[in-house]
């Protein structure tokens, strides 16, 4: 069995509280709350094409700020969760609203500082 430093387990602790953060703002729609959990800088990816989705927190919270807007029952169920170093792998399910058909999907999260600063999107 591999021990893991109490170092390691401290960074892994912040990496996950900070996506969780997200995931419950982004279900509560709080635009503001939400942003406030990634870096300035923050970098949306898809994967495994590495294609740039997104780049720089102003277009992040405008993307952001308009999906919540025209999706008021937007909503994410965690399916799943590993948590390795300060990356956060999220299985996760996706709906607008209780009809729409759902989106599988996984999110990789890499956290620095307690901010989200690279996002890789697996559909």
């Amino acid at each position: 069995m591999v021990q893991k430093s109490l170092v390691q387990n401290e960074i892994e602790k912040q990496a996950s509280a900070v996506v969780q953060k997200q995931l419950e703002a982004y279900n509560a729609r709080d635009v503001d709350t939400f942003v406030s959990c990634y870096s300035t800088d923050v970098e949306v990816l898809d994967f495994p094409s590495g294609e740039l989705i997104c780049r720089g927190k102003s277009f992040f919270t405008a993307r952001y700020r308009q999906l919540f807007e025209e999706n008021p029952r937007l909503c994410c169920t965690l399916l799943s969760r590993i948590v390795i170093g300060n990356r956060v792998v999220d299985e996760e399910s996706v709906a607008k609203d209780a009809q729409d058909a759902r989106v599988h999907a996984a999110v990789i999260y890499e956290v620095i500082d307690e901010q989200i600063c690279r996002v890789w999107f697996i559909k």
